[in-house]
């Protein structure tokens, strides 16, 4: 089941729609005079502050600050309570301060990378990625001046074209391949604890398995029997993103620490929830909980499979073999889960999608939404199966699994009929990093969204497998 490619359609394309996308018209309405606004300061009768164009009228000593009228200068007590850096009220500062090539932040709390182009006509501006400016024609950057610049990659599969550019990376050398000295992409085996599987260089192997054995994680593996029977299963029938702050504030996992919970989705959850609702109900997304060892409620598995009901409306469902690793255990699991006093807890865990296994074989990415919890209230379970009210399922996103996600889509696109929310990929590209909320490394940039859904389950079983096409 193709669901992940499916939840990213519906999320590219509401993106698009947040951004504009779907016509591409970005007239404000606005007339262009052609002539900038021209602004007179005026600084009559007053001692300090803003001269109303950006400039000012004057500045207090140290110790004081511009009254309200601007016409004195009044003594103030500085503050500065969890600030680092950057104003105290008062004309001073707030100790520790930024270091040479820092600047203070916005809010106060930390310092960052100060830019810095002085001379500089294009390049880095020493802050990671940021340019000083670009070059344009047949000109390259060369220490940060623009000049003319022949490329030359004779006989070179790598590196620096001498003006700047590169002549190719290695990636098709395999995920382990470097640049050499020559600029020769070179790769180095490693098969360290493998007998088979993947050695890092493209096309080669650590070994074969047997004609009744496959490889799983390095290793040969041989036969394995799938489950016949199911315990009691719930088949998810509402998901949503909480869009109010302050019910986001009081069911939403705090990831950040701040005493709140997050959803870093709140922004988009408006148009994300309608079309979750219609894949829900049109049988697009089968999700479901099998409640597996839960005659010991207070520590069995709680396992998820994606599957379709035998037939229209029925709760009964078959779901795909693919769930399974080659050592037939489940792929998506939540161990230690419990049930107390009617309360489902479940992880934090690693949520993870082995795409690939699950049948989307265009899309061999592994997706993992870290320090996933499952919550919610259990009102009825049995063998016909389980019942939850008022779950809450949430996680974190990294950039890098976003980054990694969307290029795989690219590549799952690059065929001569792709599917419509291909056309959207690019502008997700650019919208989606902006869902961040939270700063994993404490750098001060947001590096990854909280993720904050609610559920309900309703009673289901599980009677055999999706037939093998």
């Amino acid at each position: 089941m193709k669901l992940f490619l499916k939840f990213l359609g519906v999320m590219v394309v509401v993106t698009a729609v947040a951004c504009g996308g779907g016509d591409g018209d970005t007239d404000t309405g606005m007339p262009d005079s052609g002539m900038a606004d021209v602004c007179t300061p005026d600084c009559t009768d007053l001692v300090c502050g803003d001269d109303g164009c950006g400039g000012t009228c004057g500045t207090c000593e140290v110790g004081k600050k511009c009254a309200d009228d601007q016409m004195t200068c009044e003594d103030c007590t500085a503050d500065c309570t969890d600030l680092v850096c950057g104003d105290d009220g008062c004309g001073g500062t707030c100790d520790p301060g930024c270091g040479a090539d820092e600047m203070c932040a916005a809010d106060q709390k930390s310092c960052e990378c100060a830019p810095d182009c002085t001379d500089k006509e294009c390049g880095d501006d020493g802050c990671g990625g940021d340019t000083c400016g670009t070059c344009t024609g047949d000109k390259a950057c060369i220490d940060f001046k623009c000049v003319d610049c022949t490329p030359d990659c004779t006989d070179k599969e790598c590196g620096d074209d001498g003006c700047g550019d590169s002549c190719g990376d290695c990636m098709a050398f395999g995920k382990l391949a470097t640049c050499g000295a020559d600029q020769k992409c070179e790769c180095t085996p490693d098969c360290t604890d493998k007998v088979c599987g993947d050695d890092g260089c493209a096309g080669e192997t650590c070994g074969t398995c047997g004609m009744d054995e496959e490889c799983y994680m390095g290793e040969c593996v041989g036969p394995c029997t799938l489950p016949d029977a199911w315990d009691p299963t719930g088949m998810m029938t509402s998901l949503q993103s909480p869009t109010d702050a302050e019910v986001v504030g009081n069911i939403c996992p705090d990831f950040s620490g701040d005493g709140k919970g997050d959803n870093g989705l709140k922004t988009l959850a408006s148009m994300i929830n309608p079309e979750l609702e219609k894949a829900l109900a049109g049988g697009e997304m089968g999700i479901l909980f099998e409640f597996l060892g839960v005659a010991t409620p207070d520590d069995f598995t709680l396992v998820g499979q994606v599957g379709a009901p035998e037939s229209d409306g029925a709760t009964a469902f078959l779901i795909e073999a693919a769930g399974y690793d080659p050592l037939c255990e489940p792929l998506i699991t939540f161990p230690n889960s419990s049930i107390t006093d009617g309360e489902l807890a479940a992880g934090p865990s690693v949520f993870t999608l082995d795409l690939a296994a699950l049948g989307v074989d265009e899309v061999p990415l592994v997706l993992s939404i870290g320090d996933t919890q499952i919550t919610g209230t259990v009102t009825e379970s049995g063998a016909d199966g389980v019942v939850v009210t008022g779950g809450v399922l949430a996680g974190v996103l990294t950039k890098e699994l976003v980054d990694e996600a969307l290029a795989t889509a690219e590549e799952a696109c690059n065929v001569p009929e792709p599917e419509s929310f291909c056309s959207y990929l690019s502008v997700a590209k650019q919208f989606l990093p902006m869902l961040f909320d939270l700063d994993l490394d404490e750098d001060g940039i947001e590096d990854a969204a909280s993720v904050c859904f609610v559920y309900t389950l309703d009673k289901a079983t599980i009677s055999g497998f999706v037939p093998e096409q």
